[in-house]
């Protein structure tokens, strides 16, 4: 399955991380600085090969939707970029 693939990977830009490590360190980016920043850093220092953008905004959105909305990060949700959003942008 390609989702465990995934998760047995590790962040190919971060040396000794492992793929839930890094998921773990961009939910932290994402309740501490907000959705953007989450998502810079988790698509370059703790990118995982095969985690692309429509299954990190995934993660982002869903990781954060509740947790966001009560925090003073802002209160706005990430968004979901996937290839439907795409187009239509």
């Amino acid at each position: 399955m390609r989702v465990s693939r995934i998760l047995a990977g590790s962040a190919r830009r971060s040396p000794g991380l492992d793929a839930l490590s890094a998921l773990v360190k961009g939910y932290h980016f994402l309740l501490e600085e907000g959705g953007v920043e989450a998502y810079r850093r988790m698509s370059w220092e703790l990118w995982i090969p095969g985690l692309g953008p429509a299954f990190l905004t995934k993660f982002l959105y869903f990781a954060g939707y509740e947790p966001i909305r009560a925090s003073s990060v802002g209160g706005v949700s990430p968004l979901i970029l996937d290839a439907v959003v795409t187009r239509a942008l």
